[in-house]
């Protein structure tokens, strides 16, 4: 269905547009992850590409392999250059020290004190 949109030079809305039906449904059905239309969506979409109903059980051109995700984000190389932040609280350098003050204990005191 996607390369019949894209052949025609119209976006998902448009064809949606066209044919009556929503943009998310036109996606979900472009993916496979919506059962496909019902024949009246189909003829709706058929007349609004300007093909016939039979071009729909033609299987895809090419189909692009699938990825273990998402695939990875494009770098500048601005972002390159610049280090990470470090995340969390900042830790202390060997041999520094804290305070001179012994740590007090916080809550109640221990017998003896």
């Amino acid at each position: 269905m996607r390369e019949l949109r894209v052949a025609a030079g119209l976006t998902q809305q448009q064809l949606a547009d066209k044919a009556g039906v929503s943009q998310r449904g036109l996606a979900q059905w472009e993916t496979g992850r919506r059962k496909e239309p019902g024949w009246n969506q189909i003829q709706a979409l058929a007349d609004a590409l300007g093909v016939s109903c039979e071009a729909f059980r033609q299987p895809p051109a090419s189909l692009p392999a699938p990825g273990p995700g998402r695939p990875p984000k494009e770098k500048d190389e601005a972002e390159e250059a610049q280090p990470k932040r470090p995340r969390g609280r900042p830790r202390k350098e060997i041999g520094q020290t804290a305070d001179a003050e012994p740590k007090r204990h916080r809550g109640r005191p221990r017998k003896g004190e």
